[in-house]
């Protein structure tokens, strides 16, 4: 019998797979631009993904939405590409007061539903399909926020000593992480369009 832990330790591993790299960017494009002290927008952002992919992970276990493989690798490649753009153009202007969060939100929770939905048929083919149930998927993707947590903060502790150590403000650290992951993005989104 599989227990909590199994199913914690999974979810975790899922994520920290070199194949779930799209998340991982997601991860670390919308928390780029955040210090800790803006604790309040991380919380919404985190919150607005979890929410987003427990609907998902309950429509997709009833069947109520059900998706294509091929086409959401590209959705979610397409939105890392909308991510990064979105970071260029709102965080490395000079006053970011006219940052527009409904874009951000928008974003990450179309992003936490398609994510949501892949994870089903990772959980199905872990447990056998006759101990295969709702509770059991939810333990599963419990395992998936705790790793999304630390990986939100790896990404401020990492952002913090960048940019103390090494003097880099904060606009330009924005602007390295943003093209550099578009260029990681784009290469892999035109393979899959060719």
């Amino acid at each position: 019998m599989v227990t909590f832990l199994d199913h914690l330790k999974s979810g975790i591993w899922y994520v920290l797979n070199v194949q779930q790299h799209l998340l991982i960017l997601f991860l670390v494009l919308v928390t780029i631009p955040y210090v800790f002290k803006e604790w309040k927008k991380i919380s919404i952002i985190l919150g607005l993904l979890i929410i987003s992919q427990l609907l998902a992970v309950i429509l997709g276990y009833y069947k109520i939405i059900t998706i294509n493989f091929a086409q959401i690798q590209i959705f979610l490649q397409i939105a890392l590409v909308f991510l990064g753009l979105y970071n260029l153009n709102v965080h490395t202007v000079k006053s970011i007061k006219n940052e527009k969060l409904g874009v951000l939100y928008t974003l990450i929770v179309l992003f936490g539903l398609v994510f949501g939905l892949v994870v089903i048929p990772a959980s199905f083919y872990l447990n056998q399909p006759a101990n295969f149930s709702l509770f059991s998927l939810l333990q599963y993707t419990s395992g998936i926020w705790a790793a999304e947590i630390g990986i939100l903060f790896l990404t401020l502790i990492t952002s913090a000593l960048v940019q103390h150590f090494f003097k880099i403000t904060k606009r330009d650290w924005v602007l390295a992480s943003a093209f550099l992951i578009i260029g990681m993005v784009l290469p892999l989104l035109i393979k899959k369009m060719i």
